[in-house]
């Protein structure tokens, strides 16, 4: 991974060469817009997970009774892909990591230059163990992987 890694960052490289003066400036500040979307979206997402275990942790319910409300929930937010599988994995996320931690993660960049997304931390979850989560996340900051190859 590395290699491709390594290349896709020269290919940028060159591209950026290529701008005139005025589109790498904005180029560079899309970049960081881009960036900064990206964090908010993490933060966002632990935010809604937070919420969501309001439900979820409600001692008053029942198995069956905090699955209908989360689904309720789902229905009532009517936002695009918010189903209650997704408002399982938002609780999940935010129940494993501290807002903070995940805050300062999502802020640093990998060796590529791009970002960790809240889908990284939703694969992080499933780890389990938390020394060994921090070590993969070295390796994924290392290797640029995606959530997916994560």
């Amino acid at each position: 991974m590395a290699v491709s890694t390594e290349l896709a960052a020269k290919q940028r490289e060159v591209i950026f060469d290529d701008m005139d003066a005025v589109t790498q400036d904005v180029a560079l500040e899309g970049q960081r817009t881009f960036v900064q979307g990206m964090q908010v979206a993490a933060v966002l997402a632990w935010d809604i997970g937070a919420l969501v275990d309001q439900v979820y942790s409600a001692e008053h319910f029942n198995e069956a009774q905090r699955k209908r409300e989360v689904k309720k929930l789902a229905a009532y937010w009517n936002q695009p892909e918010m189903n209650p599988t997704k408002l399982y994995d938002l609780r999940n996320v935010a129940v494993t990591f501290d807002r903070e931690f995940l805050q300062s993660q999502v802020e640093e960049p990998l060796s590529n230059g791009s970002y960790l997304s809240w889908s990284h931390f939703k694969e992080l979850q499933k780890v389990g163990n938390e020394k060994r989560q921090l070590s993969i996340l070295k390796k994924v900051r290392k290797n640029s992987w995606s959530a997916n190859e994560l």
